[in-house]
């Protein structure tokens, strides 16, 4: 799960939210889970403003205080970012005025002028700009928990989505892919879009042609092929061509969005990470068929608080004091024993620390394993209790990684978070052609949390 940065700084983008801002298998509670656990794995954990300003679910929740006194004990912790839309990128003066006091009121109106949510027009309502204005307060009051979006010279996160989204609509590296991951994407479909994100303006015209009014944004004087366009024309085909293609679309914005804020991304059995072809995956070509056997395999005792409220409060004391800090280096470092090891120690001490804040108990568990995967050892691990069982058993087919699937499995039943992205993202990486295997590692696992590295074509 390591990303390395210039600034040492490890991030992770919650790709995932974005993706699916009203996905229904999510409580309050769960997703607060989940968010504190990663602040305590992360230096940053980066969620984008759109999140909150679309989520229907989000409303509904924020209008228990309890969830809004949960949120602010999250921002204490320091570590949450809320990226905001950048001033400079607003189309009129008085949005990007509003911004500077109101960024989450500025990007529902912007959302609202040229975008969607989704495929369809967004406008809010009344209930949601009360939300907005408490949204607004509270990073008003914890000004280091809002930054925008990185703006890297000579790179467009728009163009590059567009890039990538083309790459994988045309090239036959990615056919097997298309016809597990995405089935609804058929030929025809695939040709239309290439068409389309070479001339946008066909696109508009096809919109308006089947009585829909486009919503875009124009960019140097052309319009800009983003993420609600995408969606526009996507919404003018049946329904399972148009669901493979919204869930196609959101992974090929995950990673150029996650390559801008040089962040690890993660990812769900919802929304898929890019795979890369072998031109660009250069350290797996060797590794088709990968030995992977299990080295290591700990269990920690993990007790934790009853309530969410009170787990939030232990977790950002926690992740203030010395093993906190020391946790987070420890992840950041995979490969060897040592680093196994080293990681156990931290994780044994995160969970001592932590029970020293508990009254109403709940038990818990964390399972570090360390994977022997071709020439590396691949370390990840799974935490069960945090809010509750998001998994279930499932029965897996015969493969040459059983034991693998099976140590996995084991950890992966009744735990509600469960990070083991460096191991995962590799072997279904090497296994691209083999989609059996990636759609049943999918199913298994709930978050994968995954540092996508940036082809050269796609850089700067």
């Amino acid at each position: 799960m390591d990303r390395d940065t210039d600034s040492g700084v490890n991030s992770i983008v919650l790709t995932d939210l974005a993706a699916n801002v009203d996905a229904k298998h999510r409580s309050p509670d769960n997703l607060f889970a989940e968010i504190l656990l990663s602040t305590l794995l992360y230096d940053e954990v980066l969620i984008q403003d759109e999140v909150f300003v679309l989520s229907d679910q989000i409303l509904r929740w924020f209008s228990q205080k309890e969830y809004k006194d949960i949120f602010a004990a999250c921002l204490e912790t320091g570590a949450i970012k809320i990226l905001t839309h950048p001033r400079e990128l607003y189309t009129n003066d008085d949005l990007a005025e509003l911004s500077e006091s109101n960024p989450f009121l500025a990007r529902a109106r912007h959302i609202n002028t040229v975008g969607t949510k989704g495929s369809a027009s967004f406008s809010p309502s009344i209930r949601q700009r009360n939300l907005y204005t408490f949204l607004d307060y509270s990073l008003s009051e914890h000004i280091t928990a809002r930054r925008p979006v990185r703006q890297i010279a000579g790179f467009n996160v728009m163009d590059v989505f567009a890039r990538v989204l083309l790459t994988i609509l045309t090239n036959p590296e990615y056919d097997k892919w298309l016809a597990h991951a995405f089935p609804g994407v058929r030929h025809q479909m695939a040709i239309d879009f290439a068409e389309i994100i070479a001339a946008p303006e066909t696109g508009i015209a096809l919109l308006k042609k089947s009585g829909k009014d486009p919503k875009v944004r124009m960019d140097r004087a052309r319009v800009e092929f983003n993420r609600s366009f995408a969606y526009q024309i996507a919404s003018l085909y049946p329904a399972g061509s148009r669901e493979s293609m919204y869930a196609l679309i959101q992974t090929c914005f995950a990673a150029p969005f996650c390559w801008r804020e040089n962040a690890s991304g993660r990812y769900d059995s919802g929304l898929r990470e890019l795979l890369l072809d072998q031109d660009d995956a250069s350290d797996i070509r060797t590794m088709t068929h990968p030995t992977v056997r299990v080295e290591y395999l700990k269990d920690i005792p993990l007790v934790l608080p009853g309530r969410t409220i009170d787990l939030a409060k232990a977790i950002v004391a926690v992740r203030n004091s010395a093993v906190g800090e020391s946790l987070r280096e420890a992840m950041k470092h995979t490969g060897s024993e040592p680093d196994f090891q080293r990681q156990y120690s931290a994780w044994s001490a995160v969970a001592a620390e932590i029970a020293g804040y508990v009254h109403n108990r709940r038990e818990g568990n964390i399972r570090l394993t360390a994977l022997n995967f071709g020439r590396e050892l691949l370390t990840g691990a799974a935490v069960s209790g945090m809010s509750g069982s998001l998994m279930k058993p499932r029965s897996l087919l015969g493969d040459p990684v059983t034991e693998l699937l099976r140590i996995l499995g084991e950890s992966a039943i009744n735990s509600s978070i469960t990070i083991l992205g460096p191991q995962v993202n590799k072997l279904m990486q090497s296994y691209l052609q083999k989609q059996k295997l990636c759609r049943q590692l999918e199913c298994l696992i709930d978050f994968r949390c995954v540092n996508i590295p940036q082809p050269p074509r796609f850089s700067v």
